[in-house]
């Protein structure tokens, strides 16, 4: 009997296994850039404010980062509460 229950975990298991493994891996849309792939530079500090620019990774070389505003949204300054 026990013999009978492994017997039927140990396919339990292989049908789970193969299901997860069968799973398409889903890449991300073309364009997309993960955390790894950008970068702020920091050039210099001017009274306690952080000023620079950010570094895209594309092809394995650094380019500069233009931020487009498309009137969606966009990179908004941060209002100084002091």
């Amino acid at each position: 009997m026990t013999k009978r229950f492994a017997f039927v975990g140990l396919i339990l298991f292989a049908i789970c296994t193969a299901y997860v493994w069968a799973q398409p891996f889903v890449l991300p849309p073309p364009g997309t850039i993960s955390a790894n792939d950008i970068v702020f530079r920091i050039e210099r500090n001017e009274g306690g404010r952080v000023l620079g620019k950010f570094l895209v990774r594309v092809d394995g070389k650094w380019l500069d980062a233009v931020v487009m505003n498309s009137g969606r949204g966009g990179v908004v300054p941060l209002q100084n509460k002091e």
